[in-house]
Parts: structure tokens; sequence; C-alpha cells
């Protein structure tokens, strides 16, 4: 437990350093933002003032429109939940009104309405009437498959109905077209891919952990976890961070310390 709060503090330290180094860099920045939870309200509504004053928030749905238009400086984000567990419903969804800024919540549809046992702890999912209350606020639904399941791991018949019938079911539920999918927890391949495009889906977002690049990939978008280590660390620093240029310099500093812990490896 020592070692795990000294990484983590670790961490934050140098995501804020990062941050403050790339702060003249800080422009142009396209990001994608993820939130499985949000317990803590004080922190979740800094972090929204942070990002309302720095991005423009936009729909994943709008994300390609509004991107093209050639705004190069401007900095553009996109929130995402995956899940919906009631602690987004209760606790993330007020304050994106209160600030009026709109999300995109991932529904995994067999889950509503239903306590959910995970490694850690139980979740409980918000329920259909709820879904179409967040829609009709005008925030976007979008598919994250019927149960949740890594669709790599099943046969593609099974992964097929996953994708199409929650498209359908949410849908019908909303009364509007579902265009945006969520890898469940983040796999995929080419052929679930080559699915959610034959679903009629405009965009699938993963889990990899990095900023939009100028080549995107619409369908292997990536997305920046904001997770319960971020509040109990550096908190602010390495959430500022992770929506910044430092998100590049500390995955590629990752990449390099793997590359020299595996050849000393094999050194020895």
């Amino acid at each position: 437990m020592y070692d795990c709060n000294v990484r983590k503090n670790l961490k934050g330290i140098v995501f804020g350093t990062l941050y403050l180094f790339c702060l003249p860099f800080n422009k142009g920045i396209r990001a994608i933002i993820l939130y499985h939870s949000v317990n803590d309200k004080i922190l979740f509504l800094k972090q929204m003032l942070y990002l309302k004053k720095n991005f423009r928030i936009i729909l994943l749905k709008n994300l390609e429109k509004e991107i093209t238009k050639g705004r190069t400086k401007e900095n553009i984000l996109s929130l995402t939940f995956d899940d919906v567990e009631e602690s987004i419903y209760k606790n993330a969804l007020p304050i994106l009104e209160d600030l009026g800024l709109k999300a995109t919540f991932f529904i995994s549809t067999n889950w509503l309405g239903k306590n959910i046992n995970t490694p850690f702890r139980g979740r409980k999912i918000i329920n259909p009437q709820e879904v179409r209350e967040i829609s009709l606020l005008g925030h976007e639904i979008g598919a994250h498959s019927m149960n949740h399941l890594k669709l790599t791991e099943i046969p593609l018949s099974e992964a097929r109905k996953e994708i199409f019938q929650s498209k359908s079911y949410l849908e019908n539920l909303i009364g509007s077209s579902v265009v945006s999918f969520a890898y469940p927890q983040g796999a995929f391949n080419k052929r679930i891919c080559d699915l959610v495009k034959e679903a009629q889906f405009h965009y699938g977002v993963t889990i990899k952990e990095a900023l939009l690049k100028k080549d995107i990939d619409w369908f292997e978008l990536p997305r920046i976890g904001i997770d319960k280590t971020i509040y109990e660390t550096i908190g602010m620093f390495q959430f500022r961070g992770k929506v910044s240029k430092a998100l590049e310099i500390y995955e590629f500093l990752r990449g390099r310390m793997r590359i020299i812990t595996s050849r000393n490896k094999k050194v020895q």
C-alpha cells in the first residue's frame, strides 16, 4: 500500500511539473476525457470550471464537424461517462446542467436499473427513465453494448448482437439516432471496428490515453481517464496535466522507461 501511494504521488508530481513546463504550448488541444464515477462533487466542480474556462466543450457526435473547421489554436474537448452509475446521475449531472456543459453518456443496455458487482465495489446503474431524462436535457446517449462483455473474446455473431441490439434499444428508448459507441473494457480489433461501422455508428471510443492527433481514426478514438487517484494525490495539478501537452511528454517518457527496463532484463 505504501509503495502504491508513493507511485501515485510521484505520478502527480511528474504531471504537475510537466504541466507547468507545457503552459506556453497548450494551444490547439483536442481531447476526450472519461469518467466512470463522480464521488467528490467539489473536486468535480473545480475540474469542470477549469475545462469551461480553457476549452470549448462539445458533444462527441459533433467532434468531427467542429475539428474540421480549422480553428487550429482553439482547445476542444468532449466529456464522456461510461456505464453511468448513480454517482454520475446524482453528482455530475446537476453540475453539468448548472454550468451549461453537455456530455456523452455510454450505456450498457442490460445493466440499466441493476446493481452490478465489480471486483472492487458494487455499482447501482441508472434506469431507462433516467436515460431518457438525460437525453431530453440535450446530452448525447451512446451505446456501450448490451452486457459489457469484452467483444474480442466472444463469437463474432454474439459481438454483432451486442453492438446492433444496444443501438436499436437506445434509439427506441430516446427517439433519436445513436452514433457513438464505446468498446466495453476497451477491447476492440479490426473485426469489431468493422461491425461498429456496419451498425452505422460514426465514432468508436477506446480507453487508450492520448490527445487526438491530426490523422484521426474516428473508430479508435483515445480517451483520457479521470479516476479517483487524481482526487487522492496532487488533485488539480495532475488533472490539468492530463488534459494538456504534458500527457504526450509523460507517455513518451513512460515508453522510453519501458524500453530501458526491457533491455536491462535481457542483459541480466
